[in-house]
């Protein structure tokens, strides 16, 4: 796929950039990968051939006009949106291009697409060891911490949402956040701290699009965000937000019945944040190990990854990331609950759940904690309390907009013997349903 001189220059001047300012956006772009291009005089005459279609650019200067202008060369983003991008550039069109197409709900991107064994490994080797240009001159001043912080504040805010309502509340809004605010300030030049600053409050930003898509159901944009994301996380030197990024993969396989790839992703994690982690982070990335080791039934690996949670969990100080604040003993608890669920032990279960629930639970998470204590009862063969449970669920996530809670409630109707679906218990439950979801309806009621 080549650049067009048309798109080369609507892009230009979309930005509001000059021919200089273009310039010098390409040989920074360059010096980044340790190389150089023409000489200003010639890079002027190029560009005015380039955009006026006389000439091709090649495809070294290609790639650089597609990174700094955020145009879709090197491939579809849906067809490539899996790949991690050696090129920093290539990431950035890469976002763009995916929030553009999610943006018009473009049916691709809802597919649930499990990424082929050699994706997969080709992420995680791919962040782990590889490498960036990205180094600090000691004793730099920082001008881009404002604006990253202004990035964060923003992203805190709408991830705030995204916790209380569902990912499609905030998911559109973030969308045009990102295309308009984020993504040009990533082919801005800033010193180089500033820099890391601006990719690690982007690599975030990429985080939340990601957790918004994957709670709305679009499973196939969740995980280009999330890898995608972990390329800025890596131009930063976000160890942290590498991480995290990681266990969202391993926490969206294990949701999609992946659970190989939830493992791998998760000790992933882990070992990224050897010698750069905090407890509370690790806290997180051991429990989606957990969650993963459930999934395939190891019990023995399950149990064990908990108590390392809870261990790592005790450790913690409050010299965590502000990001990671959510991942209190409730959310640990509420991933313990989940594990136990999945191991049909519903005794264990529900000693977590008893802690995963407090009055300060956001809306999203306390109904999903109530279908899993739902989940435990009906296992427990506790038919009323299952009953009540799962009422009080749908009440509570009546006014979500979350693909995740729809599924929720689906496996805990597929989970209802025609015993207990006919208990006087369930009535109330019944008639909820209807309103949420009245396909499920059909063959219970």
């Amino acid at each position: 796929m080549g650049v067009k001189g048309e798109d080369i220059r609507a892009a230009r001047k979309a930005r509001g950039w000059s021919a200089p300012t273009l310039i010098a956006a390409l040989t920074e772009a360059a010096a980044r990968e340790g190389r150089t291009v023409m000489g200003a005089a010639s890079l002027r005459v190029a560009i005015s051939r380039w955009e006026n279609g006389k000439v091709r650019p090649d495809d070294f200067h290609a790639t650089l006009l597609a990174g700094v202008l955020c145009l879709p060369y090197g491939g579809d983003p849906v067809e490539r949106g899996l790949e991690f991008q050696q090129d920093i550039g290539a990431a950035i069109a890469m976002i763009d291009a995916l929030a553009e197409q999610d943006h018009d709900d473009v049916a691709a991107l809802s597919a649930v697409d499990a990424l082929p064994s050699p994706l997969v490994a080709q992420v995680v080797t791919s962040y782990l060891f590889g490498d960036t240009s990205v180094l600090p001159v000691a004793g730099e001043p920082v001008f881009g911490v404002a604006l990253a912080e202004q990035i964060r504040a923003t992203v805190a805010s709408m991830m705030s949402m995204d916790f209380q309502r569902g990912g499609g509340h905030v998911r559109r809004t973030l969308l045009r956040y990102v295309r308009t605010e984020v993504v040009p300030q990533l082919h801005a030049v800033h010193p180089g701290l500033a820099r890391r600053e601006i990719f690690s409050a982007a690599a975030e930003a990429a985080q939340l699009l990601g957790w918004s898509a994957y709670d709305a159901g679009r499973h196939a944009a969740a995980g280009r965000y999330f890898v995608q994301g972990l390329r800025l996380a890596q131009e930063a030197r976000d160890h942290l937000m590498g991480a995290r990024l990681l266990a969202n993969l391993s926490h969206q396989a294990n949701f999609t019945g992946r659970f190989g790839d939830a493992v791998m992703y998760a000790r992933a994690a882990q070992s990224a944040l050897r010698g750069h982690g905090t407890p509370a982070v690790e806290t997180m990335c051991v429990m989606m190990e957990a969650r993963g080791l459930a999934g395939r039934a190891d019990r023995a690996g399950t149990t064990a990854a908990i108590r390392r949670a809870e261990t790592s969990f005790e450790r913690r100080t409050d010299a965590e990331p502000t990001w990671i604040g959510y991942y209190d003993g409730a959310e640990l608890a509420g991933d313990a609950a989940h594990c136990f669920r999945d191991l049909d032990d519903a005794a264990q279960a529900r000693e977590f759940i008893d802690t995963a629930l407090t009055p300060a639970t956001p809306a999203r998470t306390a109904a999903f904690i109530q279908m899993v204590a739902g989940d435990a009862a009906l296992i427990a063969g506790d038919f009323e309390q299952a009953a009540s449970l799962a009422t009080s669920a749908l009440t509570n996530g009546a006014d979500l907009r979350s693909a995740r809670f729809v599924c929720y409630v689906r496996d805990f109707h597929d989970r209802l013997p025609s015993t207990a679906a006919q208990h006087p218990a369930f009535a109330e439950y019944h008639d909820l349903l209807r309103a949420h979801d009245a396909s499920l309806t059909g063959s219970r009621s």
